[in-house]
């Protein structure tokens, strides 16, 4: 994968981003990765990538604990820890695949991110539902990136004041692409 992606960054030139603009939105994507190499990547973190067990697998939504409808793990730098929904995610190392997909990321956006929590939806009903990523450690001046691979779904926006009228609402066809934005 190391190779493909050295490749592929070397023709970013040719990554067609598209962008789409609103009140407190600022979001550019693009097909990052042609299909062979997205299905892969998504072949080689199938088999390596291992999500959580047990208590990091439920979240605090109103004061009750629910299960996640999804596996998640996360990876990045040591120490580095993500809260959210009265859980606390540390970062397990990054993985040789990860860290070049990370490197790759890096030369197409300029961002070095220390940090992936990666969402699986098995099927159909694993999902995740409307949310605001407003935790105090999230950097506001670096975009989130996020990379869709597999089942198109499609990656809903929408303004976060609720009272605001007309259609404020983006929607995002995901693959084998890549969003990253400010949001």
């Amino acid at each position: 994968m190391k190779s493909a992606f050295k490749e592929l960054a070397k023709n970013k030139a040719s990554i067609k981003m598209k962008k789409t603009e609103a009140e407190n939105l600022d979001l550019d994507y693009a097909l990052l990765l042609p299909g062979g190499v997205a299905d892969e990547l998504m072949r080689q973190l199938e088999n390596s990538v291992e999500y959580y067990e047990g208590e990091l697998t439920k979240v605090k939504v109103f004061g009750k604990w629910h299960q996640i409808p999804r596996q998640q793990v996360a990876y990045g730098d040591d120490g580095m820890m993500y809260s959210f929904s009265g859980i606390n995610l540390p970062a397990k190392p990054w993985t040789p695949l990860l860290n070049d997909l990370r490197n790759f990321l890096y030369e197409v956006t300029g961002f070095l991110y220390n940090f992936v929590l990666i969402n699986r939806y098995r099927n159909g009903n694993d999902h995740i539902g409307e949310h605001r990523d407003a935790e105090k450690e999230l950097d506001k001046n670096t975009p989130i990136a996020s990379l869709s691979l597999g089942q198109k779904r499609t990656f809903v926006l929408k303004h976060g004041d609720t009272r605001k009228t007309g259609s404020d609402r983006r929607d995002i066809p995901t693959g084998e692409g890549k969003i990253y934005g400010k949001v």
